[in-house]
């Protein structure tokens, strides 16, 4: 098991619809609210308030034991998949976080064969080359990798990626300098983009969950600035 991220869907932040795929975080996080059973997180295989358990070793001793049951349950799911469908070199895990009265469970709504959009985090954050990892998994070698390490006590770090849509009908500016700026997916000068279709992808990285996804709202900002579009508030979220 490589990592465990939370999936940002129907964000009206970035400018989407309900149910509409708009980016991820790494590390899933169990102190963000609304963990139930609309709440989807995404495997990699081969604004809310500040987590609860930060600064409370009690309640930080408690998210470490449910994140350790999360990762018990996917890495038992992982197993399973591969032995029943000859599943080979890194693939992507859905599941919803649900809840049962031990705590919180992963319930798997689909498995994707293939290197997924989250997995650039997974190389971001961990150092790990998952190109690299999949091609020599065919020959048998595994990488050592201990994904516990990086999440106990407590993550050093969050990294998120946001897919900016496009409010209206538009043309791009130049974008020349944009990679610069952390963003990729950076479409052609000139370029038209109707409304509700993804304009870049933006990064950013925090201390916390709640401080990466911040950075992520900043960095969309500055793409609507400069493509014209209006700025979006919290009155505009559109998430489930």
């Amino acid at each position: 098991l490589l990592g465990l991220t939370e999936q940002l869907i129907g964000r009206g932040e970035l400018g989407t619809q309900r149910f509409t795929w708009c980016g991820n975080i790494l590390p899933l996080s169990l102190s963000t609210p609304k963990i139930s059973s609309s709440r989807k997180a995404r495997g990699g295989l081969s604004n809310p308030p500040p987590p609860a358990g930060f600064g409370n070793p009690a309640g930080a001793f408690r998210d470490v034991l449910k994140m350790e049951t999360v990762i018990e349950a996917v890495r038992e799911m992982a197993e399973k998949l591969t032995r029943s469908f000859g599943l080979r070199g890194v693939n992507g895990v859905d599941f919803v976080l649900g809840r049962n009265e031990r705590g919180p469970v992963p319930y798997l709504v689909e498995v994707n064969p293939r290197y997924t959009a989250s997995m650039e985090l997974v190389e971001w954050a961990y150092g790990l080359n998952i190109f690299e990892a999949h091609v020599r998994s065919f020959d048998g070698n595994l990488p050592v990798f201990h994904l516990e390490e990086h999440l106990f006590p407590r993550p050093a770090s969050y990294y998120g990626k946001a897919i900016v849509y496009a409010g209206h009908d538009g043309t791009m500016p130049e974008t020349a300098g944009w990679r610069a700026k952390g963003r990729r997916d950076i479409p052609f000068p000139g370029e038209k983009i109707a409304a509700r279709h993804p304009i870049c992808t933006v990064l950013a990285q925090g201390e916390t969950r709640d401080e990466c996804w911040r950075r992520l709202l900043v960095a969309a900002e500055m793409v609507r600035r400069e493509v014209g579009e209006p700025m979006r508030n919290e009155e505009d979220d559109d998430h489930v």
